[in-house]
């Protein structure tokens, strides 16, 4: 007898032997079994009985998940999570402000306009009260802002404000209405932006025809187009915020439920 009959034949017994022992790894056995009797193409025994094997299992023959697979590593319920990278936690740290901004965006925008609004007001508060050092300052940091000419500004104790009247209208506006749109931001939606035209039209045309000389405005007007463009940022821009906004934080707690 050979030695490849021998070792066939040693194949041929643990592939009929051990699923009935070691059912778990039947799989491998036959598997290693097969791909060697497949090289050799016949099983040869003792005296005149011999047996050629032929290839019964197709090349590309589909494979079943279930049995043929590796089994996926299991995880303990106990174990900890990996540590993260510097970089992962970089990204992370990054999430989490840009989710606590989506949340507060809105209390943000108004301390933006409470920012534009209480300095201006207290310039010639300032004045009248010896602390022109600071003052004077406020009044530098709005000229960037506004022409400041004093015949189109409101004073207050003898002293005109940092801005001019149709600032103060669209500012003071904008903070007012940001204040309001915080009640009644589930209910308001975005401005179409042909409305949004029509409504800031009016300050445009003051605007210009005082601007080129062929009128002289008055403060009435200044403030009542200046109110009607604040109206027009805030009901335009706030809604379409808080959308987009939302959105942001969707996808950041999915994220953060995947950690």
């Amino acid at each position: 007898m050979s030695t490849r009959t021998t070792d066939l034949r040693w194949q041929h017994l643990v592939m009929a032997g051990l699923p009935r022992t070691l059912p778990r790894w039947t799989l491998i056995v036959s598997c290693l079994a097969s791909c060697s009797m497949h090289r050799c193409g016949t099983i040869e025994h003792d005296g005149n009985h011999a047996a050629r094997l032929q290839e019964s299992t197709p090349v590309d023959q589909p494979v079943t998940p279930a049995f043929d697979a590796p089994a996926a590593p299991e995880v303990r319920s106990g174990a900890a999570p990996a540590p993260l990278t510097r970089e992962a936690r970089l990204i992370l740290a990054v999430d989490r402000f840009i989710y606590r901004v989506a949340r507060r965006w809105l209390w943000i925008a108004n301390a933006a306009g409470a920012l534009m609004v209480i300095p201006p007001l207290l310039a010639p508060l300032l004045m009248a009260t010896g602390h022109q050092a600071l003052a004077g300052l406020i009044y530098r940091v709005f000229s960037l802002v506004c022409h400041q000419m004093p015949e189109r500004t409101f004073f207050l104790l003898g002293y005109q404000m940092a801005y001019c009247q149709r600032d103060l209208a669209i500012y003071g506006g904008v903070l007012a209405l940001g204040l309001l749109y915080g009640l009644v931001r589930r209910h308001v939606s975005p401005l179409p932006l042909r409305w949004a035209a029509l409504l800031a039209l009016p300050m445009a045309i003051d605007g210009f025809t005082q601007l080129f000389g062929l009128r002289e405005s008055t403060w009435e007007l200044r403030v009542v187009t200046g109110s009607l463009f604040a109206l027009t940022v805030v009901w335009v821009v706030f809604p379409r915020l808080e959308q987009g906004f939302a959105e942001i934080r969707t996808i950041l707690e999915e994220r953060f439920d995947r950690l």
